[in-house]
Parts: structure tokens; sequence; C-alpha cells
């Protein structure tokens, strides 16, 4: 168990274009993942984050080993020239509570894919997180805004990010427009209704039959 992170000098950052020097270690933790308890490990499944799908890969070493790994990624129901960063982000166990470490790893983790949408001409970027965890969202964007002020932090609603229409394509955004003035627009629901449409609702038809 890793007890703090390190500096970020002791982390070795792979991206996309090294796959090579680091597929072997991946495909292999892919499996120990999949085999593991993480409730979200069937996000790892090779149909789920096929490695070619994605615009950008960053893996993240230390000591020989991978801690962390995310991507850029993009998919026809985005908004046109707009990619998902820190997508799939998957942290080890061994420093899964450590407070600052989703900060620091994130932060090294978005230079490669920032980079990469700059080249892509994307208009901008997004991170997503699922349901309830606003304060966590509002964290991120208050570290973020220190080295990218432009970062905006769409609150009191939560955004259709995925074609289909169950609970977890329903999540809380911020994004980095790349263009002059673009607003990034996606189906949207305010916190009452999401809860109507999820919740309450379900609980109606339960005490009517």
């Amino acid at each position: 168990m890793i007890k703090h992170i390190p500096n970020l000098s002791a982390f070795v950052i792979k991206t996309k274009s090294q796959i090579l020097e680091w597929l072997e270690d991946f495909e292999q933790l892919r499996e120990q993942i999949l085999m593991s308890d993480d409730s979200r490990k069937d996000n790892y499944t090779f149909k789920r984050f096929n490695l070619k799908e994605q615009e950008e890969v960053t893996v993240v070493y230390f000591k020989q080993e991978i801690i962390a790994f995310s991507s850029l990624y993009y998919r026809n129901y985005y908004p046109k020239n707009v990619s998902r960063v820190l997508n799939r982000f998957w942290k080890s166990p061994k420093i899964r509570y450590i407070n600052q470490s989703y900060w620091l790893l994130s932060r090294y983790m978005l230079i490669p894919q920032l980079k990469e949408a700059s080249l892509l001409n994307k208009r901008a970027v997004f991170i997503s997180i699922e349901g309830k965890k606003r304060n966590w969202l509002s964290r991120f964007i208050k570290e973020a805004k220190k080295e990218e002020p432009e970062w905006i932090h769409l609150t009191n609603r939560l955004y259709k990010v995925a074609p289909n229409d169950d609970l977890p394509c329903w999540q809380n955004i911020a994004y980095l427009p790349l263009k002059p003035n673009y607003k990034l627009k996606f189906p949207n629901l305010t916190y009452t209704a999401y809860n109507d449409k999820f919740y309450l609702n379900k609980y109606v038809k339960k005490f009517e039959k």
C-alpha cells in the first residue's frame, strides 16, 4: 500500500504512441481488474474499453507498475469534435483512498490528452461522472481552474452523455472549450426532474401494483 502520492517526477507516463512498451502490462492488469471485486470492472472489458477506439491513452507507471490509466474518447453521440477526457479512469487500489491522488494523477494524465485534442482540432473536451458526486466534480474544477481557468462546471443539472436513457447515462459535467465562445450542449434534466424520472416514478409504480 502506498501511503502518500510522491512528487510527479516519480511517475513515468506512457501514451498511445508508445503502446508496444506497455500493452503487455496493461492486458495483464486488465485481466486482474476483470477478476476483482471492483464494482466497475465491466467498464474495462475489451468491448467496453477497446484501446484502438481511444483517441489517446495515458498510462501512469510508478516503480515499474501501472497505477492509473485513462483515455481521450469520442463517440458519434457526442457533439461534433467534442471528446471526453479521463475516460475510464482507473486507479490502483494501492492509491485509491489517498485524498490527493485523483487530482495529481488526473492533472498528469490530462496533459497528453489535451495536447492530442488540440491536434485533432477539437471544439471542447469534457469530463463527466455518474450520479450524485457533484461535490467531487466541484473540487476537481476548483483545482483544474488553477491551470486552465476556462473550465466550466455545468451545475444544477444532469446531462445525457450516452444514447440510452437509463440512469448511468445521466451525469454531472464540466468542460473546457478549445474554441472561442464554444458552449457544450447535451440533453439535460434538473436534479428534481432526474429524481422524478428514475426514483419517484419507480416507487409510484411499485405502490400501484
